[in-house]
């Protein structure tokens, strides 16, 4: 696929926020959805880590309340063909949300571990995937958000929602 075809893949996917089973993740804040391609050239730690070990940049990630999207996020990686789509957390994020991480990843799915991103990741793969999966891939970073935001909320990592 090429990377064209790839970020009009992401910015589809992106307007597939807007659905109504997916009204968790059509509700959130701008800052707390992140495009790979617009830290490309990003001065922040994390991004520049992404850079030198050359890593894909076609992401999208939603982040939680006042948690840096580096620490732990739920997004989609779209490489060659296929979708990986799930909960992420880097490796140096703070034990507290690493117990959350290990606690509801599993469900997910099996834990992987991203040497360039240096992050433990519970992905479900979809493959290949195109125009077609991304509902289904919406639908499921979704509920995957909402599982999520509701442990952070539970353990008082981010502020609850009224």
């Amino acid at each position: 696929m090429k990377a064209r075809d790839t970020t009009q893949l992401l910015a589809h996917f992106a307007e597939l926020r807007t659905i109504g089973s997916n009204v968790e993740i059509a509700n959130l804040a701008p800052e707390q959805v992140h495009y790979g391609e617009s830290y490309t050239d990003s001065d922040e730690q994390w991004a520049r880590e992404l850079q030198q070990a050359e890593a894909a940049f076609t992401w999208l990630a939603y982040s939680f309340g006042t948690i840096p999207m580096w620490e732990l996020h739920v997004g989609v990686v779209l490489v060659t063909q296929e979708a990986r789509a799930g909960l992420h957390a880097h490796a140096d994020a703070r034990p507290e949300l690493l117990a959350v991480v290990r606690e509801l990843g599993e469900g997910f799915a099996p834990a992987s571990f991203s040497e360039a991103a240096k992050e433990i990741q519970h992905n479900e793969v979809f493959t290949p995937y195109g125009e077609s999966e991304l509902p289904k891939i919406a639908r499921t970073l979704s509920q995957k958000y909402i599982e999520v935001r509701m442990a952070l909320e539970m353990r008082n990592l981010i502020e609850r929602r009224g």
